[in-house]
């Protein structure tokens, strides 16, 4: 963890993305993904989706990827 915030802070002193508590950023990212991974039940029951329905797995990253780029100042430009 100590080693990706010192890249996540070298990234912003480099300006290439805005200034991030890198261990919260860390975080986030976990919290993110560790719902999916372990929360599918509850998404699809939030989506009123039934357990046969397949999921949108390519839109869920797009919108996870988007939210997390544009969160750090950069676009995945879709």
């Amino acid at each position: 963890m100590q080693a990706a915030a010192l890249m996540i802070e070298g990234w912003a002193d480099d300006d290439l993305i805005r200034r991030i508590d890198p261990a919260l950023f860390q975080f986030h990212l976990w919290a993110i993904t560790e719902h999916y991974a372990t929360r599918m039940s509850e998404v699809r029951y939030m989506l009123e989706m039934g357990e046969d329905t397949a999921l949108d797995v390519d839109h869920i990253v797009n919108e996870m990827t988007e939210f997390v780029l544009g969160g750090i100042g950069l676009s995945s430009g879709e």
